[in-house]
Parts: C-alpha cells; sequence; structure tokens
C-alpha cells in the first residue's frame, strides 16, 4: 500500500531542477534566457525518461507491457519486475440492467510478472483476480507469453521483428490496448468492445510510420484446448503520417468453431463472447469475419477518437440460413478541463438489418439476452481527477437505447458509476 505514495524517482529529478534555479538566483527573479535553459532541461529528462523505460522493457507491441503502461512496479530480482493495478467500482443500472442493485464491486484487479530471461527474451504473465466480465470469484490466468525481440537479426535483416508465443490479447482494433481501468478514461466501453485473449503465436514489428501485426490463434473461448482444427487469423496494419495522429485497420476471421466443443468464440463482441445462432440440434460449426478502421489523434491534455467497422456471422445450421451482418461505430473526445481534472464524453452503435446478439447493459441472462438487436446506441459522459498517470478518480453516466429485431424498446439499462483505478 505504501507504494502508493512512495516518490517516483522522475519526480526527484524534475523538482530538482524546478529548485535549483531558484537556490543559485539567490532571490532574484529568473531571467528568460534562465527559464529557456530550465525548460530545456526538462524536455532533456522527460527524453531520458522515456529512453530508459524503452532500455527496460524493449518495443513492446501495442503497448501491452503492463508494468511500463500502469506503474513502475517494483523489482524482486534483478531482471523480475512485479506490477499490479486495481479498480474499486459502484455501478447502479435500470431494472433491466446487469447491476440493479447499486452494487460496490471490485471492477478488476490484476498482477503482471515481466522477466528478462535473456537479452531479446522476455516472459510475461497476467493473473485476473476479479474482472467486470467475470460473474463469480474465480482467478483466471491471463496473458501468458514468451517474446524474442529483434528475430530480424537471425538472417541480419530490416526492419525490426519480434515474435510471441503463447496467450495474449486479439491484436485487433485499438481500444483494447487502454481497456484497463486505470487506462480507460471512461468506465464504459464501447458497445462493439472488440476484444479477447487467446493461445497463439503473433508477429509484429514496424517500418518508417508504419506498423504491423498478424495472429494465428485457437479461436475458441477453450482455455488450453482447441475444438477445432480451423485457426483465427488477425492482422492490423497501423500508420502515423504526422506526430501525435494515428490510423489502422485491423482484419480477423474466428475460423470454424465447434457448437459442441468450443461452445463459443473468444472475440467479445458487443459486451458477450460471441455464440451460435443456430440450435446446436441442426449445427455443428459456425463463425465471423470482422473488419475495423481505427483513427486518433492526441495532445497534451486530451485526444480525439473514431472507429467504424462490420461483422459478418454464419453457421452451417441445416434448419435455415443465419447469415448476419452488424455495422458498429464510434466516436468520443477528452479533454483536461482544470488542473488534473478532464472531461469526455463517447458515442457509439451497433446497427443489424437482420438482428445480432448484443446484450449491451442487459441483465444477463434475462429476455434480452436471447433477444436478436436490430439498432442500439450508448452516450456516456465521464468527468474524472488524475492524481498521476497510476492513480485517478472517474464518474459517469451512460445513456443506453435502442430498439430490438420483434420491434420492442430497448430501455431501462442506463449505467451510473464511479471508480478509482491505481496502478504499482
Amino acid at each position: 500500500m505504501k507504494r502508493l505514495f512512495c516518490v517516483p524517482p522522475r519526480f526527484v529529478i524534475v523538482a530538482s531542477l524546478l529548485v535549483a534555479p531558484f537556490l543559485s538566483a539567490s532571490g532574484d527573479d529568473i531571467s528568460s534566457a534562465e527559464l529557456a535553459q530550465l525548460m530545456q532541461k526538462l524536455t532533456d529528462v522527460k527524453d531520458q525518461i522515456a529512453a530508459l523505460r524503452q532500455e527496460l522493457h524493449g518495443d513492446r507491441e501495442g503497448g501491452q507491457n503492463f508494468a511500463s503502461a500502469t506503474g513502475t512496479g517494483f523489482h524482486v530480482a534483478d531482471n523480475i519486475l512485479i506490477s499490479g493495478e486495481a479498480g474499486a467500482a459502484f455501478f447502479d443500472t435500470g431494472r433491466n440492467g446487469t447491476f440493479p442493485n447499486n452494487e460496490f464491486r471490485i471492477d478488476e484487479a490484476k498482477l503482471f510478472l515481466d522477466a528478462k530471461v535473456l537479452e531479446n527474451v522476455f516472459f510475461f504473465t497476467e493473473l485476473n483476480l476479479a474482472s467486470r466480465e467475470v460473474q463469480n470469484d474465480s482467478v483466471q490466468i491471463g496473458e501468458t507469453y514468451v517474446e524474442l525481440e529483434d528475430v530480424q537479426n537471425l538472417w541480419n535483416g530490416k526492419p525490426p521483428l519480434a515474435l510471441r508465443a503463447g496467450r495474449f490479447y486479439i491484436p485487433f482494433g485499438e481500444e483494447y490496448l487502454s481497456r484497463n481501468a486505470v487506462d480507460n478514461p471512461f468506465i464504459s466501453h464501447t458497445l462493439a468492445d472488440i476484444w479477447g485473449v487467446d493461445e497463439g503465436v503473433e508477429l509484429f514489428g514496424s517500418a518508417g510510420i508504419f506498423d504491423y501485426t498478424a495472429a494465428v490463434q485457437n479461436g475458441s473461448y477453450l482455455r488450453w484446448r482447441d475444438g477445432n482444427q480451423d485457426k483465427a487469423l488477425v492482422a492490423r496494419v497501423g500508420a502515423e503520417p504526422v506526430k501525435n495522429l494515428r490510423f489502422s485497420a485491423s482484419a480477423m476471421r474466428t475460423g470454424d468453431l465447434d457448437v459442441q466443443k468450443d461452445q463459443l468464440a473468444e472475440m467479445w463482441f458487443g459486451n458477450s463472447y460471441l455464440s451460435p445462432v443456430g440450435a446446436a440440434s441442426n449445427t455443428t460449426a459456425f463463425h465471423a469475419d470482422v473488419a475495423q478502421f481505427d483513427g486518433r489523434y492526441h495532445w497534451d491534455g486530451g485526444h480525439v477518437a473514431a472507429s467504424v467497422g462490420a461483422i459478418y456471422y454464419n453457421d452451417n445450421d441445416s434448419a435455415g440460413d443465419n447469415t448476419r451482418r452488424a455495422d458498429f461505430w464510434s466516436a468520443e473526445a477528452e479533454q483536461t478541463v482544470v488542473d488534473r481534472w478532464y472531461a469526455g464524453v463517447r458515442y457509439s452503435q451497433i446497427h443489424s438489418e437482420s438482428g445480432f446478439s448484443v446484450p449491451g447493459e442487459a441483465s444477463q441472462p434475462g429476455p434480452a439476452w436471447y433477444t436478436d438487436v436490430e439498432n442500439i446506441w450508448r452516450i456516456s459522459a465521464v468527468v474524472g481527477y488524475r492524481w498521476n498517470d497510476h492513480l485517478v478518480w472517474k464518474s459517469e453516466y451512460s445513456w443506453e437505447r435502442g430498439r430490438r429485431h420483434n420491434r420492442s424498446s430497448i430501455e431501462g439499462q442506463d449505467l451510473v458509476s464511479s471508480e478509482i483505478a491505481c496502478g504499482f
């Protein structure tokens, strides 16, 4: 607990630079030249800190090394770093929502171990003590992988390339990169909220303004086993044409999934795992194809972001055609308002002419859980306070409305929430 309030080394460095001119000035005012020199020193220190972090953690794909992303962590040995994060929250939805009883809960609690095995070989594992998506007290293994960096050196080639093998996030879209409570400026997520953790292998790297990643994964929700020989294929290409501006395009096929053995896809969509539409008595396999485009621009104290995509579902139901398509999009903005206070707003929507399973904030299970949704939208407004990068408090209201394929309306599942999240 004390570590949350300890003084980070970089704070000591910056504080020293701030105080030194006053000590040396002997009470005189700082000149413009001295002030400019001081600001340059601050910039240099910031660059040095970033370089040291990069040297320690390596060029990890997508910022998924949580030890560097969410906190400073602490060393239990020269090459072993332990870190973690947690979020304590209050959730309240309407009568049809997931949290109709004004609940206090642990939104998430995670521990991370990051070990440097060799100069360019790393081991990472994640222990999920609690998460919003798991409605019981079970502890689960999250990401667990071995990562080999600078693979291109094996053939003296370029550009930089890295290999990851084990269990890791599905590298699709951009939202999953800041989905954890301490990284996410909001409490809710977009309606589509595509993410998952699956077993497989992944290659990633960068060349100039471009970065790329490609993965082959099981596709099944089952951990450690796969019920079908077909595999999930995922690819993402990103570009940063100018400073602070990023675009990316992602594509994924889940591969054929066995209705009996796999039961669910590993991919999370619309607040549930993708599941078969056809009855088990008539259906043996199902699959989905997904594509998404993302754009983001950030500046000191804020950002704007948007995404648009589509998902196509099909199965081999002998009783009929279950082909489904859903289009989804989102847009958000967040800005520091005064001091450490910030505010943000996000809009997201999913539309499907044929109907798609999108629980949103609906209770699970319940009538809305099994009813196909034709159109659903969510507006989220958040206000928060950041003590630093590792401690944040935020409160949010999310309006959720829509219409099911049977023409009934979606209501009574707005979310009121408040959360304090920290990382170490």
